[in-house]
C-alpha cells in the first residue's frame, strides 16, 4: 500500500468520525 493511499484512506475516516461526532453532539442538544 502507497502513501497516498494511505493517506486517503486516514482522510476519509477522520471526515466520517468528524461527521459521525457532529450528528452525535446535535442530537445530544
Amino acid at each position: 500500500m502507497g502513501m497516498d493511499m494511505l493517506y486517503t484512506v486516514a482522510r476519509e475516516l477522520a471526515k466520517r468520525v468528524v461527521r459521525e461526532t457532529a450528528t452525535s453532539w446535535w442530537n445530544r442538544w
